[in-house]
């Protein structure tokens, strides 16, 4: 009498292999047509490091439908408050966009140092979207010191 309990064996691993592979599948499909709206925002690159006052950070991204009505924010991620609106109730049509941040806020005062989002809020399809990066406002530099001597002093000691 041959066994046959090593094939049954065998066949039970197949079956479950195959069944995990299904649902990785199945599993993958969702969460890939949750996150197609998405998709609107594109190609996000930001600047990666902004020092106040020597220059501006380079906010980039592709637009996969046009909105007759959008706003490009800068917003502090941990409250999710606006910082400033690059951008308010723009037409923006479909392809590449560029905006600058000097790294103000909306009254023209330097925010705290930290990390900063931003959110691109279209209007006409009713969808804000947070594309993934931070741009990270560094602290102020100090200026070089100057020292001012009175004539005959030479400052040393």
């Amino acid at each position: 009498m041959a066994d046959t309990r090593g094939a049954g064996v065998s066949a039970l691993g197949v079956g479950l292999f195959v069944g995990l592979a299904v649902l990785s599948v199945a599993a993958f499909a969702i969460t890939r047509a949750a996150r197609s709206g998405d998709d609107i925002v594109n190609t996000v690159e930001l600047t990666p490091k902004l020092d106040p006052g020597r220059g501006e950070a380079a906010i980039t991204f592709a637009l996969t439908t046009a909105d007759s009505s959008a706003d490009v924010l800068i917003i502090d991620p941990a409250s999710g408050s606006t910082v400033r609106a690059i951008e308010q109730d723009v037409a923006l049509e479909v392809g590449p966009q560029r905006f600058t941040w000097d790294g103000l806020d909306d009254e023209g005062s330097l925010p705290p140092a930290g990390r900063y989002a931003v959110k691109v809020v279209l209007g006409e399809q009713g969808r804000e979207i947070e594309p993934p990066g931070r741009i990270r406002l560094l602290p102020p530099q100090k200026g070089p010191r100057l020292r001012l001597f009175a004539p005959g002093e030479s400052g040393a000691g």
